[in-house]
């Protein structure tokens, strides 16, 4: 009698991207348009530094120039200092830029919670990114303030 072997590599290579359609990719990032604060080489800022350079409702906002809003395909709560790819991402703008703001799916002025999915603004297969996200990471998602 004939041994039966099983196609291992196929069943595999079948119930990895079973797995892959049912999440969604989440843990690739890619999914959800993401906001953070970066600063000028595209690091995501601190809590205090989001609070001092990105956050115009903030008592201790200071302004200034060298502070973005990024936004992309990125994971949720990325850390502080983490180096986001530009290449990667579906725009960098001013902080204080509010066209850009509007464009991107965020409140014209006011605060943005960052290091989360913007509300209304998500990718996956078969759709174009939009929006932004910026900030320190962590944060929830944008809202005017």
């Amino acid at each position: 009698m004939a041994k039966l072997e099983r196609p291992t590599g196929i069943v595999a290579l079948t119930a990895l991207a079973a797995a892959f359609a049912l999440t969604g990719c989440s843990g690739f990032g890619g999914d959800d348009d993401v906001v953070y604060c970066v600063d000028q080489n595209d690091n995501v800022v601190s809590q205090q530094e989001y609070e001092k350079y990105c956050d115009d409702t903030s008592p201790h906002y200071v302004g200034g120039g060298g502070y973005y809003f990024m936004h992309g395909p990125y994971a949720s709560g990325i850390s502080p200092g983490t180096h986001l790819d530009r290449n990667a991402s579906y725009g960098r703008f001013s902080t204080n830029d509010a066209n850009a703001r509007s464009n991107a799916g965020l409140p014209p002025s006011g605060k943005v919670t960052v290091g989360q999915p913007i509300p209304g603004k998500s990718g996956g297969f078969g759709v174009s990114g939009g929006g932004s996200k910026g900030g320190f990471g962590g944060g929830g998602s944008s809202s005017g303030g």
